[in-house]
């Protein structure tokens, strides 16, 4: 748990260090699990950005660690508020077992998408699925699916409060199918 809280702290002061670009800090919790994110913008444009994000997620019921590096190709709102993102992630972790400790190594493509109308004063949503395929599952891992949904209130233009649900599936060698985070979370993001 130390572990995870200091890499947090490592990412956001990586984020004070980024001034110049909007970097978003995220922080969510749950009575078991803690999860960090970190997002910057390397390209912004007419036509949208490109962001990189890194994050850990530490879930001390289900004995995992997991973190993941990767950058997300997000569309200019192609309606009122809509917008989409496709993106890649490497993932490497862990998830202890009193039978065999399992290794999570994988590559994994996906989509996010993101609602936030400007009638709803602040509200927005977003969801996301995330996918290793067998093909690009190292070490014990064979496949892994990541789900989520996010509703949000923009308090202010730099922070945002939001209630997240977050499900992670994985396909081991040796344990089969384990879902290996499954949480309710609570949390902020903050702009830099």
């Amino acid at each position: 748990m130390k572990k995870i809280l200091a890499a947090a702290t490592a990412l956001l002061a990586m984020a004070a260090v980024e001034s110049s670009q909007a970097a978003t800090f995220e922080l969510s919790l749950s009575d078991t699990s803690i999860q960090s994110r970190l997002a910057a913008p390397v390209v912004e444009d007419d036509h949208g950005s490109t962001e990189f994000n890194a994050r850990l997620l530490y879930n001390d019921r289900k004995r995992l660690s997991l973190a993941s590096a990767g950058v997300e190709f997000i569309t200019q709102p192609l309606a009122s508020g809509l917008g989409l993102g496709l993106g890649t992630e490497a993932l490497a972790g862990r998830k202890k077992s009193t039978t065999a400790n399992q290794d999570i190594y994988g590559l994994s493509v996906g989509a996010r998408l993101y609602y936030y109308p400007a009638e709803l004063a602040g509200w927005g949503f977003q969801a996301k699925l995330y996918y290793v395929p067998q093909i690009t599952a190292f070490s014990d891992l064979d496949r892994l699916l990541e789900t989520g949904a996010r509703v949000g209130y923009a308090a202010s233009p730099t922070l945002e409060v939001f209630v997240e649900y977050q499900n992670i599936r994985a396909d081991f060698d040796r344990l089969g199918k384990q879902t290996i985070d499954d949480n309710l979370r609570v949390g902020f993001a903050a702009s830099f």
